[in-house]
């Protein structure tokens, strides 16, 4: 992450090995955003969720993405949709929701260990 001044960020981001204004946020395994520091706009910090494979209405839900001045910034407003998101208390998100994404989690990782 950056140098700058800012709350410090709760879970571990890493910088992209191609592309060095993108970096992702990982929850031990799970790998929940992403911050982008765009060419066309180096003033601010884009944010998104990448944790919500499995929730089927997702034009329903706000919060999961967004725009700060700072990467700090953007890693805190990431990592607070993130643990709403996780809670199921991110806007418009049911219960059920939050056990399709851990449902799509353990099915992908069945699959990658060749259960599936």
């Amino acid at each position: 992450m950056t140098d700058e001044e800012g709350p410090r960020p709760r879970h571990q981001w890493i910088k992209d090995r191609d592309e060095e204004r993108l970096f992702a946020g990982w929850d031990g395994a799970r790998k929940f955003g992403r911050l982008l520091n765009p060419s066309n706009n180096p003033s601010k910090w884009d944010w998104n969720l990448v944790c919500l494979d499995g929730v089927r209405d997702f034009g329903r839900l706000a919060g999961w993405h967004g725009s700060e001045d700072t990467a700090r910034l953007a890693a805190k407003a990431c990592e607070d949709a993130y643990d709403a998101a996780m809670a199921g208390t991110l806007f418009g998100m049911t219960p059920e929701d939050v056990e399709a994404i851990l449902e799509h989690e353990r099915f992908m990782k069945a699959r990658r260990e060749g259960r599936q």
